[in-house]
């Protein structure tokens, strides 16, 4: 039994029958007064003994007898916080602050559920706030760093940072954001520096780790990320950033047999983490492995309906499998997501050129060069769409531009080698080129619904342990 909030408890009853207390019985102003600090120091050990349902009921009571008072509001919000319930710690925290404008932990724990909701703005002020009526705060300070890093306001975060070291120079936590404040700032030498700091008053610290692999990862040194990781993940196995991040290490220097192992980790952990699905989904594209990337794509889909990537990647897997019209589907998904994404219009123009539908080809890379006109590639992609349908007066001026943008690169190195074999053809065909025109691509799209009707099944949703609602999205 906690003895510690027992005796306050017995003291309360004591007070409580000594004086009276009850709706008939009226008390005396220094009466109502102590047994109100009694109350709210009672609720106080609640809180502080994590047993945050007393200390809420206790709370709750306190504001309907005494409505006026900020601590109990500011209590109640920080009750709400810990269990989760952002929403109501906002709108508690903004009686509290209302009540009692000088109570520094009330703007510290309103800021903190403003960030977790994403109000960014909102929080910084909070925040700046609660810094102001306790300078000598160093989480404070370390959680205003921590939402003006979120707001690139990166000059800023250090500042904020910097005062929270000032103020407590053994803080990890502080050293290491400094650390990577200074690295999203462009210092990465004074962020190599306070990282180190932070590593040596806590080389536990598996978040420090993890920070330091992203920078050596910046820096080229993907081995070393690759140990700094393995670091954080031995000390932490559940941070799901640090194995996140060695699988796209593995994935972009084509070690695609680890990544795909890494990323199965991560789902065997985190069954519905669509990221996951999304990744190992691509993987199993460059392995070769079409059909088993479809059924992770579907997956990544349902979890995350919203997720254009996931239905471009799917898209790209059917359109090898030969399967067109479900490929179109999917890939109508994407530009209906993420309509300005150059890389899903030339994936329907690849689409397009299987079905020798050229127009439409042409079509989709007007418009992705629209998107994106100084990209090589695609203007690569033009030209030789325009050698394929005899156009050769419109291929050499394309050719001739790709060229031109990418003089040393692998793009104008093609496009230079297609100028060379292209003298001396004759003139376009006068007919406009060969193959089946019947369509441009946005008609051909027409016959596909852009998008879910409220209560409809997505398509693409084929496994039945997902409902149709899509739930889960990340």
């Amino acid at each position: 039994m906690n003895y510690r909030i027992l005796i306050p408890l017995c003291l309360l009853l004591a007070a409580g029958c000594g004086t009276g207390v009850g709706p008939e019985t009226e008390q005396e102003p220094s009466e109502r007064r102590a047994l109100l600090e009694g109350k709210l120091r009672l609720a106080r050990e609640y809180l502080e003994a994590g047993q945050a349902g007393s200390a809420e009921a206790l709370f709750r009571e306190i504001r309907e007898t005494a409505p006026e008072s900020g601590e109990a509001a500011a209590g109640l919000a920080r009750v709400y916080l810990l269990t989760g319930r952002t929403g109501e710690a906002i709108r508690m925290g903004q009686a509290a602050v209302r009540l009692d404008p000088r109570r520094p932990e009330a703007w510290e724990d309103l800021g903190r559920a403003q960030a977790r909701e994403n109000r960014l703005d909102e929080a910084a002020r909070a925040l700046r706030k609660a810094a102001e009526l306790d300078p000598g705060n160093a989480a404070g300070r370390n959680e205003l760093g921590a939402v003006l890093g979120r707001l690139e306001l990166y000059d800023e975060a250090i500042a904020a940072f910097s005062e929270a070291v000032a103020i407590d120079p053994q803080y990890p936590e502080a050293l290491s954001n400094l650390g990577m404040a200074c690295f999203r700032a462009g210092r990465p030498e004074r962020a190599e520096e306070f990282l180190g700091r932070a590593l040596a008053v806590n080389p536990s610290y598996a978040k420090a780790h993890l920070n330091r692999a992203v920078i050596r990862r910046e820096a080229g040194e993907n081995e070393a990320a690759l140990e700094s990781l393995a670091e954080a993940l031995r000390l932490d196995p559940d941070l799901l950033a640090a194995s996140s991040l060695a699988g796209t290490i593995y994935f972009e220097t084509g070690r695609f047999e680890e990544a795909r192992d890494v990323y199965r980790a991560i789902i065997d952990r985190v069954p519905d983490f669509a990221p996951a699905y999304l990744r190992l989904g691509e993987t199993a594209i460059r392995l070769g492995d079409y059909a088993e990337a479809v059924k992770l794509l579907e997956k990544a889909a349902a979890l995350a309906p919203r997720e254009p990537e996931a239905y471009a990647l799917l898209g790209r897997a059917r359109l090898v499998l030969g399967d067109y019209e479900q490929a179109g589907t999917a890939i109508l998904w994407a530009l209906n997501l993420d309509p300005d994404n150059p890389a899903h219009h030339r994936l329907a123009s690849q689409l397009f050129l299987a079905q020798d539908r050229w127009r439409e080809a042409e079509s989709a890379l007007v418009r992705a060069r629209e998107i994106e006109p100084q990209n090589p590639e695609i203007i690569l992609e033009l030209g030789l769409l325009y050698l394929r349908i005899r156009q050769p007066d419109r291929a050499r001026e394309t050719l001739e531009e790709a060229a031109g943008i990418d003089p040393e690169g692998e793009a104008g190195g093609r496009a230079r080698a297609e100028l060379e074999r292209l003298e001396g053809t004759g003139r376009a065909d006068p007919a406009g080129g060969a193959g089946k025109q019947e369509h441009f691509w946005e008609t051909v799209f027409q016959r596909i619904k852009l998008g879910p009707t409220p209560g409809e099944r997505n398509p693409l949703v084929t496994d039945p342990e997902i409902g149709e609602d899509g739930e889960g999205e990340q």
